[in-house]
């Protein structure tokens, strides 16, 4: 990560996992990063990125854009949130399908 987001990674199975036998996709990791430059005292922009075991290359993997600004209440709310799907770049980039 680089020094204008602030993240972390969780992942739905252990370290030592062999991913070259996850035929099904089972493992996925989660990469929560808060983008420093756009949030604020009273706004947080939060992006996620979902990964799944990638055997081959024609994968992509999902992410979302959430938009958090705080409410009355001080808790946070969701103003805006945008989906949709990443090829991974040292695969050939472009849009899915990634071939």
């Amino acid at each position: 990560m680089n020094n204008s987001n602030i993240g972390f990674i969780y992942q739905t199975c252990p370290d030592d996992y062999n991913i070259e036998e996850d035929y099904d996709g089972k493992c996925r990791r989660y990469i929560f990063n808060q983008k420093k430059s756009k949030s604020s005292k009273d706004r947080i922009d939060v992006e996620l990125e979902i990964h799944t075991t990638c055997l081959d290359d024609s994968c992509w993997y999902e992410y979302h854009i959430l938009e958090f600004e705080r409410g009355m209440d001080s808790g946070w709310l969701i103003v805006s949130h945008k989906k949709g799907n990443r090829c991974y770049e040292d695969r050939g980039g472009g849009s899915p399908p990634c071939l």
